[in-house]
């Protein structure tokens, strides 16, 4: 008899101070586990990817998809873009199909993390950490002991992992 590990999306939103990671299952869209990498290293990113596949069968990631911004500097869109791109190589390199998934398209998940005209930028950022807290009221978000950058971190990476499921990615 075998044991088959359930399927699970894996969401992650990459930073290059900061790593969110969020996982659901396959079939039911539960939140199963989420995490925090602070000042991470590939070797990290690796060991916490490798966990999840311990743990679970990964059917696919998500990666928020990143760019340029105008109100960046060089020197940190340099270090954002390396971030990303470490974290590509890394599900490359353990073979975890993955796909490239952009703020605009994560956030149709539901109605309220679509921006407002005037919103300032920490209320947009805010709003994945609400929904995931209103959608996993069980899993006690609110109360992860960490500053409230790191848990939005977190919260993007879910619902990039929710978007992965509710799209049949």
């Amino acid at each position: 008899m075998t044991n088959t590990k359930p399927l699970v999306y894996v969401g992650i939103d990459p930073g290059f101070a900061c790593c969110g990671i969020g996982v659901v299952s396959y079939d039911t869209c539960s939140l199963l586990f989420y995490a925090h990498l602070p000042e991470w290293t590939p070797h990290e990113l690796y060991s916490s990817l490798q966990w999840i596949k311990n743990e679970w069968n990964i059917y696919k990631a998500g990666v928020e998809h990143v760019h340029t911004m105008s109100n960046q500097g060089i020197s940190s869109t340099g270090k954002f873009m390396k971030a990303t791109g470490i974290i590509i190589g890394t599900l490359n390199g353990m073979r975890i199909p993955y796909y490239e998934i952009t703020p605009q398209k994560w956030k149709t998940i539901s109605p309220t993390l679509k921006g407002i005209k005037g919103e300032t930028k920490t209320q947009k950022k805010n709003k994945s950490l609400t929904y995931v807290n209103e959608r996993f009221p069980e899993k006690n978000f609110c109360n992860y002991k960490l500053k409230k950058k790191f848990k939005v971190d977190i919260a993007d990476a879910i619902c990039i992992a929710i978007y992965m499921y509710e799209n049949s990615l």
